[in-house]
């Protein structure tokens, strides 16, 4: 029994590689979009947040030289602050609902992957096949046993064409045709002086 849950253990990693190797493109393509769609993300809140920054050193007016008439350069840079925040909440608005997206088909595969394996292991049992499988991994790893397997197939082999009657009668009639072949040849030479 040992023997059949190795087996079984190993052809259900065997079945896990195979799985995740058929999904391992797609799930790639997936992951590097939604990295992108982060990256993304990511990128346009630190152009905001400059912006801001840039924008609050403006607030006095000065331009962050104490002088008050630079007052054209904190409208400027509000502008900028308030253009970057609205394209940053038009990209919230689009971004997460895409990469929800994504990670729902992501989990699709990966539940896909373990019905899939679960199915699979059902089929596992201790009939008929998994009993002839378990046998030759027993039968490999143990050479007195392979011996005596080898010998009782061979003898059950001879008993199966015993029974049908070829051994018997290709065997008779082979010996017989030699016997008459024989018979022949001498009364052909004739007798011996």
């Amino acid at each position: 029994m040992l023997q059949i849950s190795l087996d079984n253990e190993q052809r259900k990693i065997l079945k896990s590689k195979e799985l995740n190797e058929l999904y391992k493109t797609r799930k790639a393509t997936l992951l590097a979009e939604k990295e992108n769609l982060q990256k993304i993300t990511v990128e346009k809140y630190a152009e905001v947040a400059k912006a801001r920054g840039n924008f609050l050193s403006e607030t006095d007016g000065s331009g962050g030289t104490g002088k008050l008439v630079i007052k054209d350069i904190a409208i400027a840079k509000r502008n900028e602050y308030l253009k970057s925040g609205g394209e940053y909440q038009h990209l919230l608005s689009i971004l997460p609902p895409k990469i929800f997206s994504i990670d729902r088909e992501l989990t699709a595969i990966d539940d896909s992957i373990k019905k899939e394996e679960a199915n699979f292991i059902t089929y596992f049992n201790d009939r008929f096949l998994t009993q002839i499988e378990f046998q030759n991994n027993f039968i490999k790893s143990n050479s007195a046993l392979q011996l005596r397997y080898y010998l009782l197939v061979t003898i059950l082999q001879l008993i199966e064409l015993h029974a049908s009657g070829n051994y018997g009668k290709e065997n008779g009639n082979e010996q017989y045709q030699q016997r008459k072949g024989t018979e022949r040849m001498v009364q052909f030479a004739g007798p011996s002086k």
